[in-house]
């Protein structure tokens, strides 16, 4: 190998190396899921976004039971704070839907849930429960989007909510340390459930689905601050050696 060669190779793998560093520490937000491929839970379906309709969506479609997905590694541990963010429509009112986290992996009711927002009723509400108590927190437009921030703190057991939207042009803190419903001990929470009553008549939207584990984070991970996935890391490292290849065989 050429001194030129060598130079290259040396500098794409330190340049895979800050990447894989920075997934390991998790230091932004980590994409889970937008929604343009497979559903990842086990009920509920994919839609077109009434607003986009290049964009798909995660719809809660579904009355009187529940959805779940294990997040893997982006499972907040025990003594740690980690940030979840998402995006929430209710496109017409008569919703019940409740989205959360919990560490049960086979959680099924709300009183399971560690920390989890709702959108019910006529307004639609915008909720949140407090350990024993739900709280209304504010009335949300009738089919726009909302940008949510929950941030939990897996050692106090208690969880902040933030919203922007209409009216609300920056991240809003609407919910200060609301107690975890159900302990999670020192196991970590590593589930997304959604669950809906049997008033649920319609659906509520979700899309854009991110984690932060590093602590909390209130900036918009839409706006860029994104590591990429694994697997994307991968498929860059291999193109990166395919170049280095090429390099090689041309001399």
């Amino acid at each position: 190998m050429s001194r030129r060669s060598s130079t290259f190779a040396s500098a794409a793998l330190a340049f895979l190396m800050c990447l894989t560093a920075g997934t390991a520490a998790h230091a932004g937000w980590v994409l889970f899921d937008d929604f343009e491929g497979a559903n990842p839970f086990n009920r509920g379906t994919l839609a077109i976004d009434p607003a986009d309709p290049a964009n798909r969506v995660y719809s809660a479609n579904f009355s009187n039971t529940w959805a779940r997905v294990n997040v893997g590694g982006n499972a907040i541990a025990d003594g740690t704070v980690g940030t979840l963010f998402f995006q929430a429509c209710v496109p017409a009112v008569g919703v019940d839907v409740s989205f959360g986290m919990t560490n049960n992996d086979s959680a099924d009711t709300w009183s399971q849930y560690n920390g989890y927002t709702l959108y019910k009723l006529t307004g639609p509400d915008f909720r949140a429960r407090d350990g024993g108590t739900e709280r209304f927190l504010t009335t949300l437009d009738e089919g726009a989007w909302y940008d949510v921030w929950m941030v939990f703190d897996h050692s106090a057991d208690h969880y902040d909510v933030y919203l922007e939207g209409p009216g609300l042009p920056s991240p809003q803190k609407m919910a200060e340390n609301f107690g975890f419903r159900a302990s999670p001990g020192s196991a970590a929470i590593d589930n997304i459930m959604v669950r809906t009553s049997s008033a649920n008549n319609g659906t509520v939207l979700f899309d854009n689905v991110y984690f932060d584990t590093a602590g909390e984070n209130i900036t918009t991970p839409l706006a860029g601050d994104v590591i990429p996935e694994p697997a994307s890391l991968s498929l860059l490292g291999l193109g990166l050696l395919g170049v280095l290849a090429r390099r090689r065989r041309s001399r």
